[in-house]
């Protein structure tokens, strides 16, 4: 019987990369600012957070502390998670696969 199966979800089973692409974007489209051309690809993706809420800070000249720039950010990654991030091409496959092994499995130690 399988009794578990570890696997890093995030880029196996989900495709995540268009949040972390875009995430300058989604913060300040959710502020109804628009973003210059691909802020998230060449200006932001290297930064950690709080850098990445530091430039946006001063580059859209945003009223806000780091911190509150950095909770809003994380909102934008929670609300793709739970809502708009899609499945990678076979990912259905791969916890399928998952489920006919247990099975088969199952099958075999009840004969």
């Amino acid at each position: 019987m399988i009794k578990g199966v570890i696997f890093d979800v995030d880029g196996v089973l989900l495709n995540s990369m268009p949040v972390w692409e875009n995430l300058g974007e989604l913060y300040l489209d959710h502020l109804g600012i628009e973003a210059e051309k691909n802020l998230g690809g060449e200006t932001l993706f290297e930064m950690s957070l709080e850098e990445a809420a530091d430039y946006l800070i001063s580059h859209y000249n945003l009223e806000k502390t780091v911190e509150e720039v950095v909770q809003g950010l994380n909102k934008e990654v929670e609300d793709y998670y739970a809502k708009r991030v899609p499945l990678k091409e076979g990912g259905s496959s791969v916890s399928g696969g998952i489920q006919r092994a247990e099975d088969s499995y199952g099958d075999r130690n009840n004969r």
